[in-house]
């Protein structure tokens, strides 16, 4: 008969969320598992394009207990993230277990049943904090002509990727629309994004060459 380990409570996912809760339920006492899926702490982080920083500074991006290591107002890259997230586990002492992927979680009485690729777990608790983290491609995208390239953000790693215009919806093409501009020398681009994309942008203190969208021309450059 498969051994089933027992745990007060299992958190699905080493993210902020995942390790933000295990910190908490250790301070509470109970006897808990942390199972992430990756084969480190922060490998989300990792797997994400090459100048990619956070869009929030560093003083919110604090888990409880343990300050991020950077200037307050400055915005980590997401290579600090991950580092970030992986010392944060380590010095909690958070019973993370990397490379343990969930396949299914099913109720059995007042409890539950989590199988996984490593054995199975009954818990009275779970959080599900696992993120999204999954490619997705609206419907429209199969009417675009072949003649033009189409390249999602989790398929993006550097500008070399990158020629013509920039459409799209949302911080993460802006971002990758700026460093496209800073090494090509490029003084402005059309970009199709949201007006809340836009606005957050511009509240991240950036200014100087401009990005053209439908409402019109706003600067995008290096954070001040």
């Amino acid at each position: 008969m498969e051994h089933v380990e027992r745990r007060e409570a299992v958190v699905v996912g080493g993210g902020q969320a995942g390790l933000s809760t295990a910190y908490e339920l250790t301070r509470g006492g109970l006897d808990i598992a942390v199972l992430e899926a990756d084969p480190r702490v922060g490998d989300a982080w990792r797997r994400r394009w090459d100048s990619l920083r956070l869009f929030t500074p560093a003083r919110y991006d604090t888990l409880p207990g343990l300050a991020f290591p950077a200037p307050s107002g400055s915005y980590p890259s997401k290579d600090e993230m991950a580092n970030y997230l992986e010392t944060y586990a380590h010095l909690m002492a958070l019973p993370v277990r990397t490379g343990v992927r969930v396949r299914s979680v099913t109720r059995k009485g007042s409890t539950y049943l989590l199988e996984t690729t490593a054995g199975t777990i009954e818990s009275d608790h779970v959080v599900v904090a696992a993120g999204h983290d999954r490619t997705y491609i609206p419907e429209v995208a199969a009417s675009i002509a072949s003649a033009v390239s189409q390249l999602h953000s989790g398929g993006y790693r550097s500008p070399s990727q990158l020629d013509g215009p920039g459409r799209g919806v949302g911080a993460a093409l802006l971002e990758m629309l700026e460093r496209l501009m800073r090494e090509r020398g490029i003084r402005a681009v059309r970009a199709e994004a949201s007006s809340n994309a836009r606005d957050f942008y511009l509240r991240r203190g950036y200014r100087g060459t401009g990005v053209q969208t439908p409402d019109g021309a706003w600067p995008i450059a290096k954070p001040l």
